[in-house]
C-alpha cells in the first residue's frame, strides 16, 4: 500500500486542481454531483475516488462542512468578504418619515 499511495495521491490532487480550474467555487458541488452519479451507476471505485477529491476541495476552498448550518450562519468566516447592503434607490422607501402621511 505504501508504494501505491504517492501516485494515487498525486492523481487525487490533480483531479482536485482540474475541478477548481473548470468550476471555480462550484467545484465541490460539482464533484459531489459527479460522485452521486457514479454511485448510482454502480461505479463505487470512482465514487470513492471523488470522495477523496471532495476532501481536498474542502481544504482548498476553505469550506467548513463539519459545522452545522446554524453555526455557519452565526459565525462569520474570517476569509469572507462582507457585502454592502443593497441600495434600492430614491424611489423605494424602506421606512416612513414621521412627517409623511399615506393620504
Amino acid at each position: 500500500m505504501l508504494m501505491i499511495w504517492p501516485p494515487y495521491r498525486r492523481r487525487v490532487l490533480a483531479e482536485a486542481d482540474e475541478y477548481i480550474e473548470s468550476f471555480g467555487q462550484r467545484a465541490h458541488e460539482q464533484c459531489r454531483t459527479d460522485g452521486r452519479e457514479a454511485m448510482l451507476r454502480g461505479d463505487h471505485r470512482r465514487a470513492r475516488f471523488l470522495g477523496e477529491v471532495r476532501a481536498i476541495l474542502r481544504k482548498k476552498l476553505l469550506r467548513d462542512d463539519y459545522l452545522d448550518t446554524a453555526t455557519r450562519y452565526l459565525e462569520p468566516r474570517s476569509t469572507s468578504v462582507t457585502q454592502a447592503p443593497y441600495d434600492h434607490g430614491p424611489g423605494y422607501f424602506t421606512h416612513r418619515p414621521k412627517d409623511l402621511t399615506l393620504h
